[in-house]
């Protein structure tokens, strides 16, 4: 398969003057964002054919957003030292490892649109490099939260960022619904990596997924009726890679929130610098 090399210039469009700005930090916090994909993330998910609709960066985990589910995707630049025959210099060899963990909606209703909320006031812009050519995608617009909505009869999922706790969704439950009916089946596959992937349920209650290269804690849920805040007990329950919700007796012709979030601990890809929110990376199509 071919391998595209891209270099990514994001360009983040403030009007608080940042362009001004000649200091230089190595944060992306305040910037992150669920981009709309319009070729800049294809075949980086799960499989080549998925249609990605929006990604999103957090440190070196990426997480790519279809209408099935998503792709949680670690990377690390690795170096390999080649030496051959009546060769005294050691030659090296760069390449990227990849861990990939994937959760799909199991009989999710077909054709579920992702809605894109809270858009962000700046746009991103890449430049890339594909073999000999070169092209650019610009002011891509970016949001804040993203909503699967009806992805179950009468059951929302929505994912949005939180300037602390990393990535958070909530599962929204309206009159009728059946909190049976979710089922996440979770899948890992690597590339150039010989690392274990694990994902368990653990004792307190959190969902683990560790890889090689960084480790994801889906904390326990915590849920409760959206009109008043009144908890309901609730757990995970995790059998055969698939998460299912488990709610103690509630009055289901209220809306109901069950709210998780993912702690997200990994390597970084590369350095990223930014000045004047203009940021370079560089990335690798498999």
């Amino acid at each position: 398969m071919l391998r595209f090399i891209l270099s990514f210039f994001i360009l983040s469009q403030l009007t608080l003057g940042f362009a001004q700005s000649n200091s230089w930090n190595n944060t992306l916090k305040g910037d992150q964002a669920f981009v709309k994909n319009i070729g800049q993330f294809d075949r980086r998910g799960w499989e080549d054919q998925d249609q990605i609709q929006f990604g999103l960066k957090m440190g070196s985990v990426f997480s790519y957003f279809t209408s099935s589910g998503l792709t949680y995707r670690f990377e690390k630049f690795r170096k390999e030292h080649l030496k051959q025959d009546n060769e005294l210099d050691n030659n090296t060899r760069r390449y990227l490892q990849s861990e990939l963990i994937n959760v799909e909606f199991l009989n999710a209703n077909p054709n579920v649109v992702i809605e894109a909320l809270d858009g962000v006031d700046y746009t991103f812009s890449y430049g890339m490099k594909i073999i000999d050519s070169a092209s650019s995608l610009n002011n891509i617009n970016g949001f804040k939260r993203i909503k699967y909505s009806n992805i179950y009869d009468n059951i929302d999922i929505e994912y949005f960022i939180h300037p602390v706790d990393g990535i958070k969704y909530n599962v929204i439950l309206h009159s009728g619904a059946n909190p049976n009916d979710i089922q996440l089946k979770y899948s890992s596959k690597s590339i150039h990596s010989e690392g274990e992937i694990d994902i368990q349920l653990l004792s307190n209650g959190d969902l683990s997924l560790k890889t090689e290269l960084g480790y994801i804690i889906e904390k326990e849920p915590l849920t409760f009726y959206s009109s008043n805040n009144v908890e309901i007990i609730s757990n995970y329950v995790f059998a055969n890679n698939i998460l299912y919700f488990q709610l103690e007796n509630y009055d289901n012709t209220q809306t109901v929130t069950i709210n998780t979030n993912d702690f997200v601990q990994g390597f970084y890809l590369v350095n990223v610098y930014s000045t004047g929110k203009i940021f370079t990376e560089r990335l690798i199509k498999n």
